[in-house]
């Protein structure tokens, strides 16, 4: 994640999110499911760009765990009438 040109790791993004979240909680501030969202997003990416997953396989790349899962995402963002899109 880049943020005014400087890169923040997906460890340190992941550490503020956990210092930050009690603080939520102890204000009694309902969080928005779609900043939520976004912050996974943001999250995720961070973990990718930090080399989490590691490079791509040599071999099918649509059998692996990570592109599944990445589907699933995509479909629960727009999978027609179930997705979320189309619930906004």
């Amino acid at each position: 994640m880049l943020d005014a040109g400087h890169r923040i790791d997906a460890a340190k993004f992941s550490a503020l999110h956990k210092a930050l979240e009690p603080l939520s909680v102890a204000a009694k501030v309902q969080r928005d499911p779609l900043d939520a969202v976004l912050a996974a997003v943001a999250s995720a990416t961070a973990a990718v760009k930090a080399g989490h997953y590691g490079a791509a396989p040599a071999g099918n790349l649509r059998e692996t765990n990570v592109y599944k899962r990445w589907r699933s995402i995509g479909e629960a963002v727009d999978s027609g009438k179930d997705g979320l899109l189309k619930a906004l």
